[in-house]
């Protein structure tokens, strides 16, 4: 793979079609693009001088409109007027509203947003950051309640307060509705960032929202924005997960020419591209781009400490507008991240391994490929996130098809069997309610047991290899579900259905009650410790969610949850202990922790198969990246077990 930094010698073949950098703009902006941004903003500048044009200060050339300033005016110096100091209270008052944010703690930051109102002292920021507050404690309705009070009080919102709306609008999946939200910005004419881009890019991968992502990305031109980093890594994600693999790769060219190294050195964007066409059957660019992420890996591997902070691309960095990406960090964090890093690379080589054992296995048996692919895509249901006016059968048909890549699949191999699509997943309904008996098939009596919030699905894919039962995986957000999935085909695993949902309305309104054997909440993401007993964050893990599961277990059915995190296994096992119609598993040879209301027991250590588990030895992304973190570990990991009466 060709060296970042050496524009003029990349391989054509990896640039795909992008001879031009990104866009159809100016020869100007291709040339600012692959120049440093100091280089570019200077060129712009020069080139600009004679042809009554002025740059805005970002590298964007605006037209100098007629009589905007004479000649006069322009060889006169500008008179610079100090910017008014926010008063000091404000300043004050805005960084704890700012640090309650970061602690998820609503009710003392909402006492502050109210002084700083009260005494007439809140201003942009103080809205944003109460906005922010309410949006990280999985409040939306109060985050626009605040905006709404932001525009009463003759405070226009600027595109941090309309970025931060987004962000909680895209984070519940209310994709459409946060949309119509850019809209709104374009009329009142706030110019979007790449901050703002890239928020809304995020809620199209939490949805698998293809074409919308694309939208957003034709129009970065018209919004003067250029993409970084993260951008580019989300759109080529996106694409390789539709297997639009020919988008993907021309996608990944344009990137090399705008950011280089950025781009190349990424390994999560070159596997996203090798697991695409090793799914689609492209083999010879899924051995080329396997090759690269090895390569890629390898230089990683060989750069010291310090520089792998700085050089590793944008999935763990802070880029201008993405996500935490592969680069540097503060110096407090560097261990942890350093931790993480070796982590992050440790998964993608186990991945590689994975897709080279299946490529070897099935590279040369085309003729049964559709066939096996076509049932393990049947069994995939992507139950929308925001109730949608169309039924159900045809947003299942239509999300494997045009978002996890079915179309690309059957038009390669059985082009006729896409009208099909639709009727196969109605078949599998009733009322809305998932059929198991059809998915799995009718003299099928084996247990069932089923894990909510599976991440990516390397416990639960381990567990149905290894098990007779048949399995059912649970996850939120659409690029996890597509992961669990491609892990599922390439063990070769006929034995797990996969539904991409929200838990809170698929457990109580699309599976059949006394369904389940066995369910299993593993890791769980836990609300912020506030201090005290209980978090002011909304958690998934309430009362009324495990009265829900409850409902869906068969009676002695189980329920376990693990964590490792000591303090949440404590709050679960207080509300737990309060749901009707359940006790606690008793286990022999348990190591009791704490013991509430006589029979509910939180115990050290891992579930043993008892609980359930097939393969006690199998574990997952995050635990294995807590084992990898000493303070995490120290805590030991933790369960809780109970039954239903």
């Amino acid at each position: 793979m060709a060296q970042a930094g050496k524009g003029k010698n990349l391989n054509k073949k990896n640039a795909g079609a992008g001879k031009k950098a990104y866009g159809n703009g100016t020869k100007q902006r291709e040339q600012a693009v692959k120049a440093s941004p100091a280089q570019s903003q200077k060129k712009v500048v020069k080139s600009n001088e004679s042809s009554g044009k002025r740059n805005d200060g970002k590298g964007f050339v605006q037209k100098r409109k007629a009589g905007d300033w004479n000649e006069k005016q322009a060889k006169k110096p500008k008179v610079m007027q100090k910017k008014k100091k926010d008063n000091p209270e404000t300043v004050k008052l805005n960084k704890e509203i700012a640090q309650y944010a970061s602690r998820k703690q609503y009710q003392e930051a909402n006492e502050v947003y109210e002084r700083a109102r009260s005494k007439k002292l809140a201003n942009s920021y103080t809205y944003v950051n109460m906005m922010n507050v309410c949006v990280r404690c999985g409040d939306l309705n109060q985050a626009f309640h605040v905006f709404t009070e932001m525009k009463n009080a003759k405070i226009e919102p600027d595109v941090v307060a309309y970025t931060t709306l987004l962000k909680g609008l895209c984070g519940e999946g209310k994709l459409t509705e946060a949309l119509k939200y850019v809209k709104e910005m374009e009329i009142k004419r706030v110019p979007l960032n790449i901050r703002t881009v890239n928020t809304i890019l995020r809620g199209c991968i939490l949805v698998g929202a293809i074409a919308e992502a694309e939208k957003i990305f034709d129009d970065l031109t018209k919004w003067k924005v250029l993409p970084d980093a993260s951008t580019w890594e989300y759109m080529i994600s996106l694409c390789s997960r539709n297997l639009q693999l020919k988008k993907a790769m021309t996608l990944f060219g344009k990137g090399l020419l705008a950011l280089g190294k950025d781009v190349a050195e990424n390994p999560n964007i070159l596997l996203s591209i090798a697991r695409g066409a090793t799914l689609l059957g492209d083999w010879t660019n899924a051995q080329k781009y396997m090759a690269m992420t090895k390569n890629c890996l390898n230089i990683l591997d060989a750069q010291k400490d310090n520089l792998a902070l700085s050089a590793e691309s944008s999935s763990t960095t802070t880029t201008e507008g993405g996500k935490r990406g592969w680069g540097s960090q503060s110096d407090t964090r560097q261990e942890s991240l350093m931790v993480f890093l070796k982590h992050r690379r440790e998964e993608v080589r186990r991945e590689l391994t994975l897709i080279q054992s299946y490529y070897d296995a099935v590279k040369d048996a085309d003729e049964n490929l559709c066939s096996t692919l076509f049932d393990s895509y049947k069994r995939v249901f992507l139950i929308p996130i925001v109730q949608s006016t169309s039924e159900l059968q045809n947003a299942l048909g239509n999300g494997v098809l045009d978002t996890m890549g079915l179309r690309a699949v059957l038009k390669k191999y059985d082009a006729e069997k896409i009208e099909s699509v639709v009727s196969k997943f109605e078949s599998r309904l009733r009322e809305n309610v998932i059929r198991m008996n059809k998915v799995f098939g009718k003299k099928n009596k084996k247990p069932v047991k089923l894990e909510v919030c599976s991440g990516a699905g390397e416990w639960i894919v381990s567990q149905a290899k290894k098990d007779d039962a048949n399995w059912v995986a649970l996850e939120i957000r659409h690029d996890r579900t597509y992961q669990i999935f491609t892990q599922a085909v390439f063990e070769q695993v006929d034995n797990l259905c996969i539904i991409g949902g929200d838990a809170t309305k698929v457990i109580p309104n699309h599976l059949t009650a006394e369904l389940v054997d066995f369910m299993f909440i593993n890791f769980p993401e836990p609300p912020q410790q506030t201090g005290g007993d209980s978090s002011q964050a909304k958690h998934l893990l309430t009362k009324e969610f495990f009265g829900d599961c409850v409902r869906l277990l068969k009676p002695k059915g189980r329920l376990t949850i693990v964590t490792d995190n000591k303090w949440y296994a404590q709050m679960l096992l207080k509300i737990i202990s309060q749901v009707n119609g359940i006790k606690g598993v008793i286990l022999s040879n348990g190591n009791v922790v704490e013991t509430m209301a006589s029979s509910f027991h939180l115990y050290l250590g891992d579930p043993p198969k008892e609980c359930g588990v097939a393969d006690t030895k199998s574990s997952s992304y995050f635990d294995r990246l807590a084992k990898q973190d000493s303070r995490r570990a120290s805590q030991g990991t933790h369960f809780i077990s109970i039954y239903r009466k």
